[in-house]
C-alpha cells in the first residue's frame, strides 16, 4: 500500500526544466515541511495543509497496479517533498517494475539512499532562501540533474553563493508565478551577467496553457 497521496495527474505535460513539453503522469506525495509562501499546492497555509491531509488518500497494491497501468512512461514524483514519504522507496519499485521513466522533485532537505535512485531524474528546487538558513545536504547539489531556482529578487539567487556557479549539468532559473513580470526581470538581468555560466529560463508552461 502506498499511503498518503495527494494527486494523480494522469495527463498532462511537465512545464518546468529540462524536460518542459515532455507528456507526462504526475504523481503527488502530501506533505512539505519547507512551506514556501508561494507554493501552488498548499503547503503554505496551516489551515489548508490540515484540509489536504484529510484528502489525501491510500492505494492499496491492487490499485496502484490500476493507476499504475494508466500512467504515461515518464511519471514525475512531486508533493510537497517526496524524500520525506515513508512510501516512496516501495512507490519507486512499483513503478520501475512497470517500466516507467522516474523524474523526482526535490528541497534536498532530507536523507535518502541514492543507490536506490539509479537512473531516477532529480530535480533539486532550493528553498533554502526563503527560511535565511542552509539545510540543503551537499550531496543533492552534486547528484542533482537539474537545479531550478525560484527567483523573485536578485538575492534569491545570490543567497546560495557559489553554490550557484559550481559546474551544476543543468540550472535553471524560473521566475515566480505570482509576481511574474518584476520576477521575469530579475531572471532576465541574472541570465545576462551569469551568461558564460549557460543558465536557462524556465517558464510554467503548463500554467500559460491552464493545464493541471
Amino acid at each position: 500500500m502506498i499511503k498518503n497521496i495527494q494527486e494523480i495527474i494522469r495527463s498532462t505535460v511537465q512545464g518546468e526544466g529540462f524536460h518542459a513539453g515532455t507528456i507526462c503522469s504526475f504523481i503527488r506525495l502530501f506533505g512539505c515541511p519547507v512551506m514556501c509562501d508561494f507554493c501552488d499546492t498548499g503547503y503554505a497555509d496551516a489551515d489548508n495543509i490540515r484540509q489536504m491531509k484529510r484528502l489525501a488518500f491510500h492505494l492499496t497494491d491492487d490499485e496502484l497496479l490500476y493507476k499504475n497501468l494508466l500512467l504515461h512512461d515518464t511519471v514525475v514524483i512531486s508533493g510537497g517533498e517526496p524524500f520525506y514519504h515513508s512510501d516512496l522507496e516501495y512507490l519507486l519499485f512499483c513503478l520501475k517494475q512497470s517500466l516507467k521513466k522516474i523524474h523526482i522533485e526535490t528541497s534536498g532537505h532530507a536523507d535518502f539512499d541514492f543507490r536506490k535512485l539509479k537512473d531516477c531524474w532529480i530535480t533539486l528546487s532550493p528553498k533554502d532562501h526563503l527560511k535565511g538558513e542552509k539545510k540543503i545536504k551537499d550531496k543533492w547539489w552534486k547528484r542533482a540533474d537539474e537545479v531550478k531556482l525560484v527567483v523573485r529578487k536578485k538575492e534569491d539567487f545570490e543567497f546560495y553563493g557559489d553554490l550557484m556557479l559550481r559546474d551544476i549539468k543543468r540550472c535553471y532559473l524560473q521566475p515566480e508565478w505570482n509576481t511574474l513580470q518584476e520576477s521575469l526581470e530579475v531572471c532576465m538581468y541574472l541570465l545576462d551577467k551569469y551568461q558564460m555560466f549557460d543558465f536557462r529560463l524556465s517558464v510554467q508552461t503548463h500554467k500559460f496553457l491552464n493545464l493541471p
